[in-house]
């Protein structure tokens, strides 16, 4: 089959949605630049969350991860996230039986509006801000995809990330506090509402995020796991980094001193309990992982 033979597939509306993904991928995997403006229109169509359902997950792995530098998303959808100013839970669910004792006793917070970043820092993104910082070098070990999540950086890389684009910018740029970030993937709470154990709802639905894959995706692949606001993978593509030292009660007030900095979200080698909004782990400020990245935010 010819590539062109595969975009006829790929685009034929009599065929199912899975054998039109595989053709996709291979449109996909030719040479950049080849039949950009259809696969566009192929990638706008695999957002939409009732044909994602109907793509085997490993199929939208597949597409989203030859897309490559293509990605619509990265290309067309808004970067920041304009979160409103609202009371919020911060802690675990109520009766959830997954629950762990760092996770807080859980309590009502109010947060003033902030903007956050849909997606995690992406390789291309922090690839400018070491172009900018000649004491930095890139870890080889990081993703080939230039809109995957920037891994291997440390809360003091990510912290100076930050301090550039607050540069550049002009805007407060941080990383978000524990409470921000849970606002952002559990939104807004009132008395009588079922609290979010994830970003997209109640139920670990292995269709709505990347857990037990073997490395961070960029967006695209799980329209049916946004968040409320419209974060992309809040949970199950890489543990995100927050602000201040990881303290054994998540709402305590913020401090900045500190030997480890807390974690949030799971990452796609976690099982779905790890990928519980209130989950919470740790980590050495001088350590760097694999799955681990960062998202910013402004306020």
């Amino acid at each position: 089959m010819t590539d062109l033979d595969a975009l006829r597939q790929a685009e034929d509306p009599s065929a199912p949605w899975p054998s039109r993904a595989a053709a996709a991928r291979r449109v996909a995997a030719a040479a950049p630049g080849a039949h950009d403006g259809r696969l566009d229109a192929l990638q706008a169509a695999f957002l939409d969350p009732a044909i994602a359902r109907q793509i085997p997950v490993g199929l939208r792995v597949a597409f989203w991860t030859a897309v490559g530098d293509r990605n619509l998303v990265a290309r067309t959808h808004a970067r920041w996230i304009d979160v409103p100013a609202a009371p919020g839970w911060v802690g675990p669910v109520p009766g959830d039986p997954h629950t762990r004792d760092r996770e807080g006793p859980g309590q009502m917070v109010e947060l003033p509006a902030f903007r956050i970043q849909a997606w995690p820092v992406t390789v291309a993104e922090y690839a400018l801000f070491l172009a900018d910082d000649a004491s930095r070098t890139a870890d080889p070990r990081r993703s080939p995809l230039a809109h995957a999540p920037a891994t291997w950086v440390t809360p003091a890389d990510a912290d100076a990330y930050c301090a550039w684009l607050a540069q550049r910018t002009g805007h407060p740029v941080a990383l978000p506090t524990e409470a921000q970030w849970t606002f952002a993937a559990r939104g807004p709470h009132a008395n009588g509402q079922p609290i979010r154990r994830y970003p997209w709802g109640q139920d670990a639905d292995p269709e709505r995020h990347l857990g037990a894959q073997r490395a961070p995706l960029p967006p695209g692949a799980f329209p049916t796991g946004v968040s409320w606001c419209g974060t992309w993978e809040q949970a199950g593509n890489v543990w995100e980094w927050c602000r201040g030292a990881y303290l054994v009660d998540p709402t305590a007030e913020l401090t900045e001193t500190g030997d480890r900095r807390p974690l949030r979200g799971g990452s796609y080698a976690c099982e779905a309990q790890f990928l519980r909004i209130s989950h919470r782990a740790s980590a050495g400020v001088d350590e760097r992982f694999g799955d681990v990245g960062f998202r910013c935010v402004v306020g």
